[in-house]
C-alpha cells in the first residue's frame, strides 16, 4: 500500500513540475525581436506585389489589402526593434 501512496505522490510530483516548467515559459522574455518574421513578411510582400499592382495600378485589391497590413505589421515590429533601415525600407 505504501509503495502504491509513494508511486502516485511521484507521479503527482512530475505532473507539477512539468506544468511549471512550461508556465515558466510563457514569462520568456518575448521583448527581442524576432527578424526571422520581419524577413517573412518583406519576402511576401515582395513576391505577391505583382499579384497586386501593374503598372502602378492596383489589380487586386484583397491582395493589396493585405499587402498593406502585413507592411503595417512589419513597420511596427520595426519600430519596437529599433531597425531604423528596415523602416525606412517598407514604408
Amino acid at each position: 500500500m505504501f509503495i502504491l501512496s509513494f508511486k502516485r505522490y511521484n507521479i503527482r510530483l512530475v505532473f507539477a513540475l512539468i506544468l511549471i516548467l512550461s508556465g515558466l515559459s510563457c514569462l520568456a522574455d518575448t521583448s527581442t525581436p524576432d527578424f526571422r518574421q520581419m524577413a517573412q513578411l518583406a519576402e511576401y510582400v515582395g513576391v505577391d506585389y505583382p499579384e497586386a499592382v501593374a503598372n502602378g495600378k492596383i489589380i487586386n485589391e484583397g491582395e493589396y489589402q493585405e499587402m498593406l497590413e502585413f507592411s503595417r505589421i512589419l513597420v511596427t515590429e520595426a519600430q519596437q526593434a529599433k531597425a531604423t533601415t528596415i523602416i525606412s525600407r517598407a514604408q
